[in-house]
């Protein structure tokens, strides 16, 4: 069975999950707490696990490990290709990408837990200068988004195409990182209309965090 190392408030491992409900993949789960302790993904044993000490990890039945949570997901699509999240063919596959790259590689990173801690404990960040840093980068890369959504031609409750794709997790699992920091989406017509739809799913649901009892 697949094991899923993960943190409830991660929104990589948000990702994650819901792809492996989306395709009803059963898996083991462990918790690593990212602020318990100094951060439990800075242990000796996670670090073995994960040299980046970061969460999600998957770890396959091979004993092979993957992190990364796109290349969990194209691990999983390879995997388990039914039901897919990822178009085949055609440029719908390559703006499906396109958005999870935006998310994933530009927004993401600059907002990520490291990162926001850096700035407090190197540059004396107060909350209020940790609040402009955070909602500067999340503004840009919805509106990055956005722009590309509303400049394709399909239009409907989904990024891309009439299913739900990898662009859709990225998506709706950034908007959930947003409203933690009270950061509305409403402006955003396309990423709106897309969150609604999904946040009424049974895989969203499944997946959405919950603190451990």
């Amino acid at each position: 069975m697949l094991k899923l190392y993960d943190y409830w408030r991660s929104t990589a491992s948000f990702r994650v999950r819901m792809a492996l409900a989306y395709k009803f993949i059963p898996y083991e789960a462990e918790s690593i707490h990212l602020v318990k302790n100094g951060g439990e993904q800075h242990s000796e044993k996670y670090a073995k696990i994960n040299s980046s000490e970061l969460v999600p990890t998957l770890v396959l039945p091979s004993g092979d490990h993957i992190s990364q949570s796109l290349a969990i997901m194209t691990y999983l699509e390879d995997a388990y290709p039914e039901p897919s999240l990822l178009p085949s063919i055609g440029i719908e596959k390559y703006r499906a990408l396109d958005i999870a790259g935006i998310i994933g590689s530009d927004l993401h990173p600059l907002n990520n837990l490291r990162v926001l801690q850096f700035l407090q404990s190197e540059f004396d960040v107060d909350d209020q200068q940790k609040m402009k840093w955070y909602t500067h980068w999340v503004k840009k890369g919805f509106e990055a988004v956005e722009a590309k959504l509303q400049h394709w031609p399909q239009k409907g409750d989904y990024a891309v195409g009439d299913d739900i794709t990898i662009a859709d997790i990225f998506i709706v699992a950034q908007i959930y990182n947003a409203e933690r920091f009270n950061i509305p989406v409403c402006e955003y017509k396309r990423i709106q209309t897309i969150y609604d739809t999904c946040k009424e799913q049974a895989w969203y649901q499944k997946a959405y965090p919950q603190e451990p009892s």
